[in-house]
């Protein structure tokens, strides 16, 4: 089953579009690495999101031309494809998930994400990986959401105290002014 999920991975992350996923962050990114050359990500916007209006804008009125600037975005169900969500065909209500689904990763304000890809989430990458390779089933959602909160206090007092030591590192390099 994790193979059937790999391969849809790679039709998707074979995509013109599918470049930005590099830039998602978190586990989509880590996984769209295993398909992905890093460079394809500074290509820039692909035909679909110029010329099909598959895209996301912002729009920049700060020059004397306002202009948009645009970039390619997967939709909801390439990111929950790339997380491996097996939704329930029948008598089954439990949705399973290989990888934790964006949308609990930004809604549980994940103790894990600390804004970066650590190397213990690496470590947990690559052994869930392997098990899976091996024939372990994918997680149900409710182990996902009880994952994603074990660290939470732990990662507030390590903001607090990351945002308390930047803060007296520039508190006493700027200088007031006269």
């Amino acid at each position: 089953m994790y193979q059937a999920y790999r391969e849809h991975c790679r039709v998707i992350l074979s995509r013109p579009h599918a470049r930005v996923a590099l830039g998602y962050g978190g586990f989509i990114a880590r996984i769209a690495r295993q398909f992905l050359d890093p460079v394809s990500f500074f290509m820039g916007p692909s035909i679909d999101a110029i010329s099909h209006g598959r895209y996301w804008a912002v729009q920049d009125w700060s020059g004397a031309k306002g202009y948009v600037l645009k970039d390619d975005v997967l939709t909801k169900g390439e990111r929950r494809m790339i997380s491996g969500m097996i939704y329930p065909t029948s008598g089954n209500h439990s949705i399973y998930s290989y990888w934790p689904p964006p949308h609990l990763w930004r809604k549980l304000n994940c103790a894990h994400d600390m804004g970066f890809w650590t190397p213990m989430l690496e470590d947990f990458y690559v052994k869930n990986h392997a098990d899976y390779c091996k024939g372990a089933p994918p997680r149900e959602m409710k182990w996902w959401h009880n994952w994603m909160r074990t660290f939470i206090k732990l990662r507030a007092t390590f903001r607090r105290n990351t945002e308390t030591a930047a803060e007296q590192f520039l508190n006493t390099r700027i200088v007031e002014p006269l």
